[in-house]
C-alpha cells in the first residue's frame, strides 16, 4: 500500500497511524504501479473528478469519501 499527498505533514500523520504504508512524493508512482488496483481519495471536492478520471484511465478503481462531481462541466467530462 502507498500513500500520496502534496502535504508532507498529512503523509507523516497518516503513516503514524498506518506505519506499514510506503509514502511517495509523486502521484504517478501510484497510477503507474500495476499492483495497485484501487485508489481511495479524500481530496478537495472540486479536485475529485479530475483525479478519478486519471485513476480510471490508468485501469484502476476509484473510491472517494464524498461525491466526485461538483459541477455540470465535470458531469459532462465524465
Amino acid at each position: 500500500m502507498k500513500v500520496f499527498d502534496p502535504d508532507p505533514v498529512k503523509v507523516k500523520a497518516f503513516r503514524k497511524t498506518f506505519p506499514g504504508v510506503k509514502a511517495t512524493t509523486r502521484e504517478e508512482e501510484i497510477l503507474d504501479d500495476e499492483s495497485i488496483r484501487l485508489v481511495a481519495s479524500a481530496s478537495i471536492p472540486f479536485e475529485r473528478c479530475k483525479l478519478g478520471l486519471r485513476v480510471m484511465s490508468n485501469g484502476k478503481d476509484y473510491f472517494t469519501d464524498k461525491p466526485p462531481l461538483t459541477s455540470l462541466d465535470q458531469l459532462t467530462s465524465v
